[in-house]
């Protein structure tokens, strides 16, 4: 098990209670006191989005690393360890490092107008670690938003915004429209903005947004596009084309992931370098907890994180493209979920449903959750440790363990504190049928334990 920042740890239980207070003065104020570690970070590259933020990240660092460049990457929330969040140079950053940058942060932190949130806090001190290590690139996924999120005071020479969808309502409004502008705010005047294809409602505040402001728009359909499966897929557009690429990150969803990061990449490398790094970099990035194929006991389990109704749509999709049975399925939900819509996307691909609480976050009430469930066999099992076992000891497989990343953090950990330590998707069976054979790492791929004390009443940090 890897250390956890215990500095880190003990004030973000602290701040807890605060919640989500989405604002840029607090962050403005800090990098201020702080000598702006947010524009000594390389040349930045922010990505904010509904779904699919974090995977685009980890195919954007992956291609850039396999360039030859120094990268920072820097992501939320964690599955297992806060030291997930950084990591430099393709290694996480150590937890002594990172409670050194808090230390830091903490010093200047009676001068600023309030207290730092916990999302504040630890963006702050990775900021201070990026520009220490003075990276070539740095990769920066929003937390939440976009416009008000405290990863927005960083200088981005590209913009991404993944799909946008129905999420986080309560912050970012009540319909695509306003969630499409909160989203807008991580584009700069005159910068470049790569823009996944969108409902057209979305487009159209797209469309417009960037032309009024004069930024270069890059949208997928339209200047870019990715096709094919994640085993053999081809990216055309921004001067490149190229054929014949693999990914490790399974799911068909993925190849639109894959051809947004490249996309990224093509304005940001030559050309000749670019289609070498994808072939590389594309074929090698890691992100657990997506799509992840593991053996849960000796029973293939796949586990993905996937948490709104999109999310969910395209696991069932990516569900049903790849494996012909009916799993059962592990479900647990944070509590601002729209449940009511997700779980008949779930009983259509579901043999049974177990339902379960998240694990370190409030969630719904597992009880609640069945009297909804009308098409298929439920159970509930209100503790998460209790809830996996039973999947696990369900003959067959792979099934499936999905509906928040707090659950798959929580799952991950378990494999690794019970030295059950999986085995790659490659070569695993499901009746009868070859199943994934890219994201299945091992169970040891994440190691640490769960932050223990996590606050469990209000709204956290974060936003999944």
């Amino acid at each position: 098990m890897s250390q956890e920042p215990l500095i880190l740890q003990a004030e973000i239980e602290r701040r807890g209670i605060q919640g989500i207070k989405l604002s840029l003065d607090r962050m403005k104020a800090a990098m201020q006191a702080l000598d702006h570690p947010e524009r000594r970070i390389g040349r930045t590259i922010i990505i904010a989005g509904t779904n699919g933020k974090g995977s685009v990240a980890a195919f954007l660092d992956a291609t850039l690393r396999a360039a030859g460049h120094t990268v920072a990457l820097y992501t939320s929330p964690h599955l297992v360890s806060y030291t997930e969040r950084l990591v430099l140079c393709g290694e996480r950053v150590g937890a002594s490092r990172l409670d050194d940058a808090v230390r830091r942060v903490l010093e200047v932190e009676a001068a600023l107008p309030g207290l730092l949130t916990g999302f504040e806090l630890i963006t702050a001190a990775s900021f201070l670690c990026m520009a220490d290590e003075q990276p070539a690139f740095s990769v920066v996924e929003v937390g939440l938003g976009g416009r008000l999120d405290a990863t927005n005071v960083v200088e981005p020479e590209v913009s991404i915004i993944t799909p946008l969808g129905m999420d986080h309502m309560r912050f970012l409004g009540p319909d695509l429209a306003s969630i499409t502008r909160e989203k807008l705010g991580v584009t700069r005047p005159g910068g470049t903005n790569v823009v996944a294809r969108q409902k057209p409602e979305a487009e159209r505040i797209i469309r417009d947004h960037c032309g009024s402001v004069g930024g270069r728009l890059l949208m997928e359909g339209t200047d870019f596009c990715a096709s094919g499966i994640p085993e053999r897929w081809s990216f055309e557009g921004l001067g490149c084309r190229i054929e014949g690429l693999s990914l490790s990150l399974t799911g068909h969803y993925q190849v639109q992931n894959a051809g947004i990061a490249a996309a990224a990449a093509a304005t940001l490398l030559p050309v000749d370098a670019c289609r070498a790094a994808l072939r590389t970099g594309l074929g090698s990035a890691s992100w657990p907890g997506r799509f992840d194929l593991r053996l849960a006991w000796g029973t293939p389990v796949l586990l993905d994180g996937g948490h709104n109704l999109p999310a969910i749509e395209a696991l069932a999709g990516a569900w049903t493209h790849r494996y012909p049975h009916r799993p059962a399925v592990l479900y647990a939900a944070k509590e601002d979920k729209d449940v009511a819509a997700i779980l008949p996307v779930l009983e259509r691909i579901a043999s049974r449903l177990l339902l379960t609480s998240p694990g370190r976050i409030n969630g719904h009430d597992p009880a609640d959750l069945a009297r909804l469930v009308t098409q298929v066999p439920v159970e509930v099992h209100p503790d998460p440790a209790a809830a996996f076992r039973r999947l696990a000891a369900i003959r067959g497989g792979p099934h499936l363990c999905c509906g928040s990343l707090f659950l798959v953090g929580y799952c991950l950990d378990m494999l690794a504190s019970t030295g059950d330590h999986g085995a790659e998707g490659r070569g695993l069976q499901a009746a009868g049928r070859q199943t994934s054979d890219g994201s299945g790492r091992s169970g040891e791929a994440v190691s640490g334990s769960l932050p223990s004390g996590s606050p469990k009443t209000g709204e956290r940090e974060d936003p999944v």
